[in-house]
């Protein structure tokens, strides 16, 4: 019996696997899963619908990952895509730690 292969995963030589920690696929019968965009961190296996997983507050995701914001910046808001995001402390403060 042939099942199709669901979204969240792809089908490699007739086997199921999960999409691996940052991708994503969200169509069913994929032999492929596909990087996350910018501004989201798949951090889980098996992800099907990306638009949940949005960069937390005090970090950014480019290419490479999740990072947190650089000492002297932070994060205002979830989504951040670049470390150029990442807003510089007011004057009259400091961030002393990242995020």
């Amino acid at each position: 019996d042939q099942t199709v292969c669901p979204a969240g995963s792809k089908c490699v030589n007739g086997l199921r696997v999960p999409c691996e920690v940052n991708y994503y696929q969200d169509e069913t019968g994929k032999s492929t899963c596909t990087k996350c965009p910018v501004g989201y961190d798949c951090n889980a296996e098996g992800i099907s619908d990306y638009s949940g997983y949005k960069c937390a507050q005090g970090s950014y995701c480019d290419e490479t990952g999740k990072n947190p914001c650089p000492i002297g910046t932070y994060g205002a808001t979830t989504g951040l895509s670049a470390v150029s995001q990442c807003t510089a402390c007011d004057g009259s403060k400091f961030c002393s730690t990242t995020g």
